[in-house]
C-alpha cells in the first residue's frame, strides 16, 4: 500500500496562485522520514503557511528560524524516497479566462491533477500498488471532492481506478 498526504495551498491574498500537492511513498519510507521529522518540529504539527507567514504555532518565533525550520523540512523530504507532485492555477489567468464558474473550480482541478497522477504513478509501479488518500480538511470543498474521489475509485472507465 503507498500513502498520499496532500494539502492545498494559495498566496497570502488568495488572488494569485492556488495549488494542490501530495507526497507519495511506502508506510517504510514514511516512517524513515517520521522519526527526523518528529524531531525537528518538537512533535508541533507543522503547517507550511503559518510557519511562513510566522502565524499560529510560529507567531512571535524569529522570523529566520522559522524559515530555518521549513527549509530543514523540505531538505528531510528531498533526501528522502518519498515522491511528490503538485498542481498549480495562476488565479489571475483564471479568473480572466473562466470569471463565471464557481469560485472553488481551481480546488477541483488541482485535486484532481494530483489523484490522477499518484494513481497513475501506482499503476506504472513494480508491485502495481493502491493509493491511500489524505488530504487536509477543508470544509468547503471537501464533501464534493469526496464525491470526485469516489467517482475516479468507482468508474469502469478509467483505466486507474482500481489502485
Amino acid at each position: 500500500m503507498l500513502s498520499v498526504f496532500g494539502d492545498e495551498s494559495c498566496d497570502e491574498s488568495g488572488q494569485r496562485t492556488f495549488a494542490v500537492a501530495g507526497v507519495m511513498g511506502t508506510q517504510e519510507q514514511w516512517e524513515d522520514v517520521e522519526t527526523e521529522w518528529s524531531e525537528r518540529t518538537k512533535g508541533v504539527p507543522f503547517h507550511a503557511t503559518d510557519c511562513d507567514c510566522d502565524r499560529g504555532e510560529y507567531e512571535g518565533k524569529d522570523h529566520k528560524e522559522n524559515k530555518k525550520l521549513y527549509t530543514d523540512l523540505v531538505k528531510i523530504i528531498s533526501r528522502s524516497n518519498l515522491m511528490g507532485y503538485g498542481a498549480v492555477v495562476d488565479m489571475k489567468g483564471h479568473d480572466e479566462f473562466f470569471h463565471d464558474v464557481i469560485s472553488n473550480i481551481p480546488y477541483y482541478y488541482c485535486f484532481r491533477d494530483v489523484v490522477v497522477w499518484f494513481a497513475r504513478l501506482a499503476y506504472l509501479s513494480m508491485g502495481k500498488e493502491q493509493v491511500r488518500f489524505t488530504f487536509d480538511m477543508n470544509t468547503k470543498t471537501n464533501p464534493s471532492a469526496v464525491e470526485l474521489y469516489d467517482y475516479f475509485a468507482n468508474s469502469t472507465e478509467w483505466a486507474y481506478s482500481s489502485y
